[in-house]
């Protein structure tokens, strides 16, 4: 059973519970507007008992005075926030800073978990230095604990610049405890990974089982990998509707791999582990999307919508745990989560994250520090050292360009006049019909713009270096540098650090060696197609921060186009993930398009939010350079697009960046991009005929 079948069978049983209880909810709505009205009932029990442990005075509904402390003299209040009661009742959303620290330090321990062969993403989060919690639906035995792995600060950091991440094998055979009923698991994490890096620098989330930690109306909190994408936080919309005896029912916004998120009170108490919801219905009852369109199994799930969720209280889990039967060392685990204390996490240190320059915080031409080769491994050695070769290198010559330029095309034709193209190009077959009309009337721009035939030869018969995919070792060090020496994603334009990339990636191929050779061992018979598939598996949840713009999908990810560097681009993994293989799109209303920071979706339509002249030119290459692997299809890449392509080109000048790409490939591959080199040809070539 897949992710998503687990989903909906689990979303059947939460929506039985949630309709069963309607008359309850009412009730508890009708309180909470009471308490609006006239203030908390304190003779109410949980009311009581819920002020209590935010140490109020329930009579007085003053702070109550503790006894003092060593050094100190006579009573002192305890240290409430004074909006606390206020924001039970939604009254008031006034908030201490120290709420943004604690819940910064809380996000540390929350981690994206990656299931075994690509079966999907979860979160999960740490409940002591070895210990992490998720839900059983995402790891549901040993087998598959044993192949998955928990990855911390995959997040956004200040100013969007991006943590480098850690990933930490799962270690079932010292700890594995899971229960289908209450849908939760427990497993040990490695407690160091292979970069040395400890697995409590991330902290740890004390769980409590004491069964007043929220009362009905209080808004929550939630930390969460939605649908495997960085960390994000629903932040004080989730209201907590009813209380059952084993569950929470509250409304917020999750996506299926939120799956096993910690769900927070307002002093960040893990009040439950949110576990799955209660899908939306039209009055037929048939399942709805996000735009309210009637959803059905062959959509994804994330296009699901949602209107309440059900998380499984804190409480019960405890409870379950302190009557499993463990052994020796399950138990010495275990019991360091029950001291309930938090280490301490320096809030000015961490995370260590390497630092990236913004855009316009230094001269165009500023050289990043050198990269230290002294202690890296020997795979990242030499592309670490071309790095360190930046300051001493001539990042563009534009008279060594112009020369290598006439050389290439010299046997071609001369470099056009510039001048505006004098026919229609809205469309792919008006585009067609006036280049076929001026190649009739004597030739493409009279005659100074080579044939498509022509570029198509030249393009091949120079190809003569056709570099293996390897964007560590080809596309970061130098080819795909900006005048300052850093990596800027082709798609959401945020800067990186180039040795980020390459320990990232370097990581990433471990972990698919390390998995590959896990599948070889557990498989007594191997095809080339089981192991191809599977590398194919491994790909798609382990992508490397490199993009092609022309998807591996669609030729198959075969050599030269797959090293082909003219198409390669930085790309963040996120937003290589976002995009995967969907064809481009230019939106004239972005309406209900899925949203993200490297631009927009809408079924198989993606438009970037950076990039776009880039992009084109490398896609017109590639029409030109392979003709018949793209298909005129409508899930690859349907003629009717080409226009919009044309047009972002027009748009978005060849920039110096391009102009240094396409020199460095020419010293790699032996051939150029000709509409970097001569943007007006590519409005008087077929680029039709390069579609299959």
């Amino acid at each position: 059973m897949d992710m998503k079948d687990k989903l909906l069978e689990l979303s059947q049983d939460v929506e039985a519970r949630y309709d069963a209880r309607a008359g309850e909810r009412q009730d508890v709505q009708e309180k909470i507007a009471e308490a609006k009205a006239k203030g908390l009932d304190v003779q109410d029990e949980h009311v009581r008992e819920r002020l209590e442990r935010l140490q109020i005075d329930p009579e007085t509904k003053e702070p109550i005075l503790l006894p003092p402390e060593d050094g100190e003299k006579g009573f002192v209040a305890a240290p409430v926030d004074p909006n606390v009661l206020e924001r039970i009742l939604g009254l008031n959303d006034l908030i201490s800073v120290r709420f943004l620290e604690q819940g910064w330090i809380a996000s540390r321990a929350v981690g994206r978990i990656h299931i075994s062969d690509g079966l999907g993403f979860g979160t999960g989060f740490m409940i002591s230095p070895r210990l992490l919690l998720t839900n059983n639906h995402v790891l549901e035995d040993k087998n598959i604990a044993a192949r998955s792995f928990v990855e911390f600060d995959y997040q956004l950091g200040i100013g969007s610049h991006r943590p480098l991440s850690q990933e930490f094998d799962l270690v079932p055979e010292e700890f594995f405890l899971t229960d289908k009923g209450l849908d939760f698991t427990l497993v040990a994490v490695q407690p160091v990974n292979q970069k040395d890096v400890e697995v409590t620098t991330y902290g740890w989330l004390p769980l409590s089982g004491d069964e007043n930690k929220v009362i009905a109306g209080e808004m929550l909190n939630i930390i969460q990998h939605p649908g495997g994408e960085r960390k994000q936080l629903a932040l004080r919309e989730n209201r907590l509707e009813d209380i059952l005896e084993e569950y929470l029912h509250y409304r917020t916004d999750t996506a299926p791999g939120s799956s096993g998120a910690p769900v927070f009170n307002d002093q960040w108490e893990v009040v439950a582990l949110h576990h799955a919801g209660v899908p939306k219905r039209d009055e037929e009852g048939n399942l709805l999307t996000l735009d309210n369109h009637i959803w059905d199994d062959s959509m994804p799930i994330t296009e699901l919508a949602w209107k309440a969720n059900e998380g499984v209280r804190i409480s019960r889990i405890i409870n379950f745990i302190r009557n499993a039967e463990l052994s020796e060392g399950e138990a010495a685990l275990w019991a360091e989560a029950q001291d309930g204390e938090q280490p301490e996490i320096d809030l000015v240190s961490q995370p260590a994250i390497a630092p990236v320059r913004s855009v316009g915080l230094q001269s165009a031409t500023a050289a990043p520090p050198a990269a230290d080769v002294s202690d890296v491994p020997e795979a990242l050695a030499a592309p670490m050292a071309e790095l360190a070769e930046f300051d001493g290198r001539p990042y563009y010559e534009l008279e060594k360009d112009e020369a290598d330029r006439q050389e290439y095309y010299g046997s071609l034709a001369p470099p056009p006049a510039t001048a505006e193209p004098a026919f229609d190009l809205t469309t792919a077959d008006g585009w067609r019909i006036t280049v076929a009309m001026q190649q009739a009337a004597g030739g493409q721009n009279g005659g100074t713009v080579p044939t498509y035939d022509q570029l198509h030869e030249l393009l091949t018969s120079t190809h003569a270096n056709q570099p293996s995919y390897s964007p560590s070792q080809e596309v970061y060090p130098w080819v795909d540098l900006h005048e300052d020496g850093m990596l800027r994603s082709i798609y959401s334009g945020k800067v990186y650090d180039p040795a980020q990339f390459l320990e990232a990636d370097f990581a990433i191929e471990r972990r698919r060696e390390r998995q590959l050779e896990a599948f070889r061992a557990r498989e007594s018979i191997l095809t080339e197609a089981a192991v191809a598939g599977f590398e194919a598996l491994l790909e798609a949840q382990l992508p490397y921060n490199c993009e092609h713009v022309v998807p591996q999908s669609w030729f198959s990810h075969n050599e030269p186009m797959r090293g082909d560097l003219h198409h390669l681009f930085a790309c963040e993994s996120g937003c290589n993930s976002f995009r995967s293989n969907i064809p481009y799109y230019d939106f004239e209303d972005f309406g209900e398009a899925t949203r993200s920071e490297c631009g927009k979706r809408d079924g198989n339509r993606f438009e970037p939010d950076a990039g776009k002249g880039a992009i084109s030119r490398a896609v017109f290459y590639f029409l030109v350079r392979y003709p018949g692997l793209v298909e005129d299809l409508e899930n690859e890449f349907e003629k009717e697009r080409l226009p919009f392509l044309l047009a972002w080109h027009n748009r978005y000048p060849v920039t110096v960046y391009e102009r240094h790409r396409n020199m460095a490939i020419f010293a790699k591959q032996g051939n150029r991009n000709p509409f970097i080199d001569f943007p007006e040809w590519a409005n008087h070539i077929d680029f039709v005929r390069g579609l299959g």
